[in-house]
């Protein structure tokens, strides 16, 4: 060893217990201990539920899928950014244009890698119970709503109160309707369970869910679009926050 070295000791054996918190919609304990390779199941059979509970909307929330998040996101920039400055020019203007184009994404790549993800992993009503826990999961507990939050490119970003029936659209148009930068085709419905699809007209909204309405991207180069909208719905769906 020598001055300044650093030693670090591991374990050689997993750890017998792990730490989970609860939040949320409960009157029971916020830090559980729990035996190495616990469930969902055992959880939910030590947490004191109320009137407003809503188990079959558990969310889970773990580091490790944050963090991976993150490395894709820095995957998906910096491939974004390799193809705006790699963009051919046929005549000076266009050259000018690609390179205000470039120093926008740049700022854009600067901006999204800031972003904290949730780290929320998906989770099926139907088997959720049997999922196996990791030390330093966080269990949240959804509260009961009657409100749809919409945001995004609309005018009036806001909560409405769910109606059975309504379609996106009829939330949209509650709120204002779209800005001049939206991509109506690109509303993204994100529910308490973290799963997330693309809005059709046969999809159901329950009280809960979030709207979030993605903005156009425009670029001469399909490479640029395709690469930006993906980082868009990333920003959508895993830390439910966009701009552009």
């Amino acid at each position: 060893m020598n001055d300044g070295d650093q030693l670090i000791v591991t374990a050689d054996r997993y750890a017998g217990t792990i730490q989970v918190r609860v939040e949320g919609a409960h009157s029971g304990e916020h830090a559980l201990v729990l035996s190495y390779g616990a469930t969902i199941a055992q959880v939910l059979g030590q947490v004191r539920t109320n009137q407003l509970s809503r188990v079959d909307e558990v969310q889970l929330f773990r580091k490790s899928v944050a963090d991976r998040q993150k490395e894709m996101l820095a995957v998906e920039l910096q491939k974004l950014q390799e193809a705006a400055l790699s963009a051919p020019s046929a005549t000076s203007e266009e050259a000018n244009l690609r390179a205000k184009e470039a120093e926008g994404i740049t700022k854009f790549a600067a901006l999204a890698s800031k972003t904290e993800f949730k780290g929320q992993v998906v989770l099926n009503e139907k088997t959720m119970s049997d999922v196996i826990l990791e030390d330093g999961d966080v269990i949240n507990i959804p509260e009961r709503t009657s409100v749809v939050m919409v945001h995004g490119e609309v005018l009036f970003p806001n909560a409405v109160e769910w109606q059975s029936g309504m379609t996106a659209n009829d939330y949209i148009s509650h709120v204002g309707g779209y800005t001049q930068k939206a991509d109506n085709s690109k509303i993204v419905v994100i529910h308490q369970n973290g799963k997330a699809e693309v809005a059709e007209s046969g999809t159901k909204i329950v009280a809960g869910d979030e709207l979030m309405v993605l903005p156009q991207v425009k670029s001469k180069s399909i490479e640029i679009t395709r690469g930006i909208t993906q980082i868009l719905y990333q920003l959508a769906v895993a830390a439910k926050f966009i701009f552009w």
